[in-house]
């Protein structure tokens, strides 16, 4: 499968229209594990613009955009169906099925990246010591660790 083409200015325009208030987008990082972390890039007094933008960012280098639709699609479907035809240009990709590029150096750079995340957080733990680290580090490390599992037995599937 090929990754889909987005209209990133579509997505701007859709999560604009789902979420009335900054702090209603802030919430909604904040329920789910995945996207939490870029609560951490918004500053008190951001404007929802710009942490829009930061969430697409996010997103987009963590190839997590398709996940960041499902959410917005279950959370708000009026706004969702409102630009969905805008999202995709072409041809819709099918929702629950992993959509990411079907090659090995694709594979060998998400796991350099991964991995690389994967330290950075356990440095911070490191530093939190193990009884102060908090919660969302452990479980991103757990998330990272079966992720990058995962991405070691599809590279080794190819050779």
């Amino acid at each position: 499968m090929s990754q889909p083409a987005y209209n990133i200015r579509a997505i701007r325009k859709l999560l604009t229209a789902a979420f009335e208030t900054d702090e209603g987008l802030r919430q909604f990082c904040t329920d789910f594990p995945e996207l939490r972390p870029v609560t951490e890039r918004f500053s008190s007094g951001m404007g929802k613009d710009q942490m829009i933008q930061r969430l697409i960012e996010y997103c987009e280098s963590k190839v997590l955009t398709m996940r960041l639709l499902e959410l917005v699609k279950e959370d708000n479907l009026a706004a969702y169906a409102q630009y969905e035809n805008q999202i995709f240009p072409g041809e819709k990709p099918q929702f629950g099925a992993e959509i990411m590029p079907d090659t090995s150096a694709h594979l060998k750079t998400l796991l350099s990246q991964k991995t690389r995340e994967l330290y950075d957080l356990q440095e911070k733990a490191a530093k939190f010591g193990a009884l102060h680290t908090p919660s969302y580090i452990t479980l991103q490390i757990q998330d990272l660790e079966k992720e990058i599992a995962n991405l070691q037995q599809q590279l080794a599937a190819r050779h």
